[in-house]
Order: structure tokens, then sequence, then C-alpha cells
């Protein structure tokens, strides 16, 4: 069987889109908070997981310009690794690279505030 690497999130933006050239292709990266909830004992417990989310080429094009702080999205992609020195100091960033995308709400507006019609465009 071959290798698979695939990451599939739907969370919140977190922040604003970040934008550059790399060399001549255009690179955007955002924030993503991904909750989990777990039930103990009656109480729930919320518990956060921060991802970086990044695009290349014409997808950095498109992430700039619809990606938007507060949005719910759907990101699939895969799982990238990669080190770099900070002032003599390794540092490793876990990144997912962005593959596909589709934003499923509006800035602002929440999960259960989407119209029956909107719950339907969701890409599962």
């Amino acid at each position: 069987m071959r290798d698979f690497n695939q990451a599939i999130l739907i969370g919140t933006v977190n922040g604003d889109v970040t934008s550059k050239e790399v060399g001549g292709t255009p690179f955007a990266s955002f924030r993503v908070e991904s909750v989990e909830e777990r039930e103990k004992e009656g109480t729930v417990n919320r518990y956060s997981t921060w991802l970086t989310c990044v695009a290349w080429g014409r997808r950095a094009e498109q992430v700039t310009q619809e990606v938007k702080t507060g949005q719910r999205i759907f990101v699939r992609g895969s799982i990238r690794v990669r080190t770099y020195d900070k002032e003599g100091e390794k540092r490793v960033v876990t990144e997912i690279s962005i593959a596909e995308f589709d934003v499923l709400t509006k800035p602002g507006q929440r999960a259960d505030d989407r119209t029956e019609d909107e719950q339907d465009d969701l890409p599962f």
C-alpha cells in the first residue's frame, strides 16, 4: 500500500491572512482554531487546537481574496513539517498545505446561524 498524507479540518479562522511573494510566487497563510468538546462527570471541557494553513500560487491568491477572520472554514490538504533557525535555535513548524478549501460562513456568523441552504453547501 502507498503512503498517505491527508488532513481534513473544519474550524474558525483566527487573525488576518498573511500574504506575500516568495521568489516571485504568491504565498498565503492563516491560523485555524478547531475546538473539541469532551464531557467528564457532567462538565463539558473545550480543547482548542491551533493549526497554520499555507497556500502557494493560485490557491494563495484565492485564500487572500476569500478568507477572512472569524469565518468557519473547511480545509483539506497535507501535513508538512519544516525546520528553520532563529537566533541560532532550531525551530520546527507543522503546517497544513492546502489542496482545497471552502468558506462555510460569513465573518462573525456562528455555524448554527446558517440557513438551511447554507448548511446544505457543506463539502461532505
